[in-house]
């Protein structure tokens, strides 16, 4: 008897997918809400041949050897560092994930905020509701257009940015481990180091995944490189900052804003900043409705597929 656990609530309201699991799982457990399902999964553990997760849930080691009969990991996500990928790898379970599936969502999420930001719109909001109207602005509000634009990664999110970015005209710079793989953009943006990139950009966005090369990448050397009243945008995870340095190079450029999109910010202490500096979301730059949905659909897909060859 072959047996799923599914930790993720939304599942249930996509008919589609739930219907492809019950016809390739004699049985699919479902987890009763998302904050009790890494709890209830370690009592079916000994049972279980797939799990079905997002971000939240962690896959450590020692929950992987709970799971002798496990055979997939299937993760609502595009990403994998919730998952101790060196065991499973170890034991040839298989990682299944939407790479590419919430981009243009990603992407859309850092042009909001780089213009949110830019155009004062929340200090705005606040001054007319106090009643202050133009003297409640800390700053005049900049324009996007024309602005030099740096880009840490070339992968896809980067790629459905520069899309976005063409109408407003921005002169774009991309830092990449590897431009030559990337040789199809050189017509429309210029490759150059990290340093360069942070030294000259008005606006620097990260689309970078968190790995043990890129943990901790973006230091406070490289924040202090930045132009005066710079905007620095993250949306892929907190942990490229080198944390400590990050934040000790803010408090002495009170003139950068950063606007980041990921979870515990208050408790690495980045809420401290202040409205007026930081603009914060958490962690559903991809997660719209429809990516949620696309991510779903494809994750089952690889799963049934998997199973169906097996």
């Amino acid at each position: 008897m072959s047996t799923i656990f599914v930790a993720i609530e939304s599942i249930r309201s996509n008919v589609n997918a739930l219907n492809k699991l019950g016809h390739s799982f004699d049985r699919v457990v479902l987890a009763s809400s998302r904050s009790r399902a890494m709890e209830e999964l370690a009592t079916t553990a000994q049972t279980v041949d797939a799990v079905l997760i997002g971000i939240k849930e962690k896959i450590t080691p020692q929950l992987l050897e709970s799971m002798p009969r496990l055979r997939a990991i299937a993760s609502i996500s595009t990403g994998t560092d919730h998952i101790a990928i060196e065991a499973a790898e170890q034991r040839d379970i298989a990682l299944l994930t939407a790479p590419g599936a919430n981009s243009r969502a990603v992407a859309e999420h850092a042009l909001t905020l780089a213009l949110a930001l830019t155009k004062q719109v929340f200090p705005g909001n606040r001054a007319c509701r106090t009643g202050l109207d133009w003297a409640g602005l800390p700053h005049l509000p900049r324009r996007l257009s024309g602005q030099q634009v740096g880009l840490v990664g070339a992968g896809a999110t980067a790629r459905e940015l520069i899309q976005l970015l063409r109408p407003f005209k921005c002169l774009i710079k991309i830092s990449t481990r590897d431009a030559a793989t990337h040789s199809d953009l050189s017509d429309s943006v210029d490759f150059c180091s990290l340093e360069e990139v942070f030294s000259v950009c008005s606006v620097v966005s990260l689309h970078l995944p968190l790995t043990s090369k890129t943990l901790g990448l973006i230091d406070g050397k490289l924040i202090k490189r930045l132009p005066e009243g710079a905007i620095l945008i993250n949306v892929s995870r907190l942990k490229l900052f080198d944390i400590p340095s990050v934040l000790a190079a803010l408090d002495e450029r009170a003139d950068i804003r950063l606007g980041i999109d990921d979870l515990s910010l208050k408790e690495a202490g980045f809420c401290k900043l202040g409205s007026d500096r930081i603009l914060t979301t958490p962690h559903v730059a991809g997660l719209t409705v429809e990516t949620l949905r696309r991510m779903e659909d494809i994750v089952v897909d690889k799963l049934v597929g998997l199973f169906h060859r097996g």
